[in-house]
């Protein structure tokens, strides 16, 4: 278990891609500020897994624009970009604008807002740049299915042994969670 889809747990699918022979590759939109990511997606989103990466960008800022350029079917978007630009605003922007357009967001910070931020703006998936390639894979494949895959709730880890929370304050903590 683990992965969340539409508010079910996964079964535990972890099998590739198999692209539809008779289809077109699903374009996709990379928006990363680091370009070694950028360039992982343009070598492993490729058409024999049944992706083309249209166009790769460093910045959330051009991502709505780049949309109307290249016409995505799906976009990967990271959270963080280049120049201080919100991936969530860009999402956000891409969701409202292109309905049509599914939307994975991305991390590379285990930062406890930015999933459900994700979810509150529609975003269509939301995975941790920990998972690798064929994660990203699998992900987009559900994403374009149809589906909405999100992890499931953050915790906050704690030594083993006396907690350093009252009782209450762990109750707090984990409401926020």
């Amino acid at each position: 278990m683990g992965e969340l889809s539409n508010g079910r747990p996964e079964a535990g699918n972890n099998a590739a891609h198999k692209p539809d022979p008779g289809q077109p590759p699903a374009r996709v939109l990379v928006v990363d500020d680091h370009r070694s990511m950028r360039d992982l997606f343009e070598k492993e989103f490729v058409p024999e897994y049944g992706f083309l990466v249209v166009e790769s960008i460093g910045s959330a800022v051009d991502a709505a624009a780049f949309c109307a350029l290249t016409n995505p079917d799906l976009v990967i978007m990271d959270v963080c970009t280049e120049n201080g630009a919100s991936g969530l605003a860009a999402a956000d922007t891409i969701i409202k604008k292109y309905p049509g357009i599914k939307v994975i967001v991305t991390s590379g910070f285990d930062e406890i807002t930015y999933m459900p931020r994700a979810r509150e703006i529609g975003a269509h998936a939301f995975v941790y740049k920990t998972m690798g390639v064929e994660h990203y894979r699998e992900v987009a494949s559900r994403v374009l299915a149809g589906e909405y895959v999100f992890p499931g709730p953050s915790t906050i880890p704690l030594p083993g042994g006396e907690a350093p929370f009252t009782e209450r304050e762990m109750e707090v903590l984990q409401l926020m969670c």
